[in-house]
């Protein structure tokens, strides 16, 4: 009742294939001081309690600074990415990051979106029907509209203490028509991310550089 046959066997971790005798139909199967496994002709099964190596955290250098982790997936070494360990042994690897530009272009479009749908809403609420004389909840309010005046502003209007190129919005592709809405020019708003990322960024986020360069 007692089996065993040769399979090849794919290491999880190096990608290497190796050759194991696989022995089944009986749990009494004994390597006498561990020579077949040593010798990597037979692996004990895990489902027998036997720990062949014990379990150690991930070891790695990343541009020069030594590291470990308990999971060969790390995700707080660099924001927005996330880094799978493959290969043990000192192997190295290069990791090219680059912006996921469409990732960027989303959040400023339903930026864009809620911009128009607040302008549109407050001018739907703010009509006047000349053949009716009906007007709308918000007509003639002077609070709404120095609200959207200022809203208005702080979107289209200058940004201080940036690069003087990328100062305002439709200076990347994103303007103003005559209706009051946003419209973003997809050629300019990509040639914009792909030369000046860091300075669209500035315009869209508070930041602060210091006066000192020692800080």
């Amino acid at each position: 009742g007692v089996s065993a046959v040769v399979k090849s066997v794919t290491d999880p971790i190096t990608q290497a294939v190796t050759q194991r005798l696989d022995i089944a139909g009986t749990q009494s199967f004994t390597d006498s001081n561990n020579v077949l496994a040593n010798l990597g002709v037979v692996q004990q099964n895990y489902a027998t309690g036997r720990e062949l190596t014990q379990g150690v955290d991930a070891s790695f250098t990343i541009d020069g600074i030594a590291g470990s982790r308990a999971s060969n997936t790390i995700t707080d070494l660099v924001s927005g990415v996330t880094i799978n360990l493959q290969k043990d042994g000192g192997a190295k690897s290069t990791i090219n990051i680059t912006p996921d530009t469409d990732s960027i272009k989303k959040q400023l479009s339903d930026y864009v979106a809620s911009y128009n749908k607040l302008i549109s809403t407050v001018q739907d609420y703010s009509q006047f029907d000349s053949t009716t004389g009906k007007t709308g909840a918000l007509f003639a309010d002077i609070t709404t509209q120095n609200v959207i005046d200022t809203v208005t502003s702080g979107v289209t209007g200058l940004v201080q203490g940036v690069n003087s190129n990328f100062s305002q919005i439709s200076q990347v592709g994103i303007t103003l028509d005559q209706t009051g809405q946003l419209n973003i020019d997809d050629a300019a708003l990509s040639k914009a991310l792909a030369s000046n990322l860091k300075d669209v960024a500035r315009i869209f986020r508070a930041d602060g550089v210091p006066s000192n360069p020692l800080v």
